[in-house]
C-alpha cells in the first residue's frame, strides 16, 4: 500500500513538473499570438468558447441523466403480449 502510494505521489509530481515546464515554454508564444488579435476577435473567441463550454457540460448533464432513467413502457409490447394470452 505504501508502494502505490509512493508511485502516485511520484506521478503526480513528474506531471506537476511537466506542466510547469509546458506552460513556461508556451507562454510567450500565446501572449504574442493573442495580443495580435483585434479586440473584437478577441470578445467573439471568448464569446465562442463559453459557448462551446456551456454545450459541453450541458451534454455531459444530459448523458448523466439518460444513463439514470428507467426505461419507458413499450405498449406495443404489451398488446402483443396480451394477444397472446388469449
Amino acid at each position: 500500500m505504501a508502494k502505490q502510494k509512493r508511485a502516485s505521489a511520484d506521478l503526480r509530481e513528474k506531471n506537476a513538473k511537466a506542466l510547469v515546464f509546458l506552460f513556461i515554454i508556451a507562454y510567450t508564444p500565446v501572449i504574442a499570438w493573442w495580443n495580435s488579435i483585434p479586440t473584437s476577435g478577441r470578445i467573439f473567441m471568448l464569446f465562442m468558447i463559453s459557448i462551446a463550454v456551456l454545450s459541453a457540460i450541458s451534454a455531459v448533464i444530459m448523458f448523466g441523466i439518460y444513463r439514470k432513467r428507467k426505461p419507458l413502457a413499450r405498449p406495443l409490447d404489451n398488446k402483443v403480449n396480451s394477444l397472446e394470452k388469449t
